[in-house]
């Protein structure tokens, strides 16, 4: 098994369903969820708070399949 996300091997892409499953679970723990300076600056860039991507996270669908960058899979997420 690959790299291991709450007992899913995220090395491998996940489908719609899939992604927006294990983003949930990650999301509705009462672990800290941490952003990336390279994630700040973006939200920063785009007039966004930490709360603002949450909310999107917590509510939002995953939408077209992912895509691969630098080995890792990376899901569009969006809310109405």
């Amino acid at each position: 098994m690959g790299r291991s996300v709450n007992d899913v091997d995220v090395s491998r892409r996940l489908n719609e369903a899939q992604a927006q499953k294990l983003i949930r679970r990650i999301i509705s723990t009462d672990d800290e969820i941490a952003f990336s300076g390279h994630a700040l600056e973006q939200m920063r860039d785009r007039g966004l708070i930490e709360n603002d991507v949450l909310n999107v996270l917590r509510c939002g669908l995953v939408v077209d399949p992912p895509d691969e960058k630098n080995g890792s899979w990376r899901y569009k997420v969006e809310t109405d």
